[in-house]
């Protein structure tokens, strides 16, 4: 009789699945090595939080302007106080 299962196929599809449910989930969650592209997602996540609060054309320029050596994180004031506006 027949086994349902027969454990070395069982074991080599498990062992696929699990490579491309683990490629999937590793390709979700890449961040770019850039630091200019870093800077510019910063300074675009803390527009989306700030809205006309923040000066993200300015944020952004400035990571240019310094090959994103500047790291604008939306949570520390002192990284971000230059970009933030008092009146939209």
């Amino acid at each position: 009789m027949a086994r349902i299962l027969d454990f070395p196929i069982f074991l080599v599809v498990s062992a696929v699945a699990f490579a491309v449910l683990l490629s999937l989930s590793s390709a979700t969650h890449t961040y770019p090595s850039d630091p200019v592209l870093v800077c510019i997602n910063n300074c675009g996540q803390c527009k989306m939080i700030y809205g006309e609060y923040f000066n993200g054309r300015q944020c952004a320029e400035e990571c240019l302007s310094t090959a994103g050596f500047i790291q604008p994180d939306c949570d520390e004031a002192d990284s971000i106080v230059k970009y933030l506006r008092r009146k939209p």
